[in-house]
């Protein structure tokens, strides 16, 4: 080879090998002729390495802001009341299938967030969830065990799979209604549903039941302010 790109470097490679009369072979190679990196390469190079170096950065600030809670529902409110089981709350039987329990604090005006976490070991279509009833309308929210959730103004389940629900397994709704009256719907950390909610101080909620849950109560609070 030859030109200007062209360099003459000489490297050396020393095969060694024993035999039993301890005598060595040694052969050396030189003169091996390489091509030097043409400028623009060298800059596209350089510029590749810059773009991977800038994701791996970015990567990294996700990542961190996900560990400091940035993919956690927001939580609307200051002050929390937390509740050990709210069967034992004044209960109303909307229907044979549908019974919801009264909580003992109403909802005062927004901000504030609804929070339970339970397990349910009834039966695939049992569902459990939260009731609201404010001036001029009520929401019914439930989740059952066949991976299906229902946000509906009528004591009857309009169901639409949601594949974030964990059936038989701990599930968790967050639902958080903002001070412009701005509703959202978590259900396992994921949005499920949103909307515009009004409430005043004699809004009212509780937790729904459908079809007899078996349900274990990890948690179940409001937060308000």
């Amino acid at each position: 080879m030859s030109g200007k790109n062209v360099e003459k470097a000489a490297i050396i490679i020393r095969l060694v090998s024993k035999t039993n009369s301890d005598l060595y072979m040694v052969k050396e190679y030189e003169q091996i002729d390489t091509v030097s990196i043409n400028p623009t390469i060298r800059k596209w190079w350089l510029f590749a390495l810059l773009i991977l170096a800038a994701g791996l950065l970015g990567g990294l600030a996700l990542l961190l802001a996900l560990a400091l809670g940035l993919a956690n529902p927001r939580i609307e409110g200051a002050y929390q009341q937390n509740y050990a089981d709210p069967r034992t709350w004044p209960l109303t039987t909307l229907n044979p299938d549908l019974q919801r329990y009264h909580a003992p604090l109403n909802l005062s005006a927004s901000p504030l967030t609804l929070q339970a976490s339970a397990s349910n070991q009834g039966a695939p279509d049992s569902a459990w969830g939260f009731w609201l009833k404010t001036d001029n309308s009520e929401l019914f929210i439930l989740v059952n065990n066949e991976g299906y959730v229902s946000v509906s103004n009528e004591a009857l389940p309009d169901w639409i799979g949601f594949l974030h629900i964990r059936p038989n397994r701990t599930n968790q709704l967050t639902l958080s209604i903002a001070v412009d009256g701005a509703a959202q719907l978590r259900v396992n950390d994921e949005i499920a549903w949103e909307a515009d909610l009004t409430l005043s101080a004699e809004s009212r909620w509780g937790v729904l039941m459908y079809r007899q849950p078996q349900l274990e109560w990890d948690a179940i609070g409001i937060v308000v302010d």
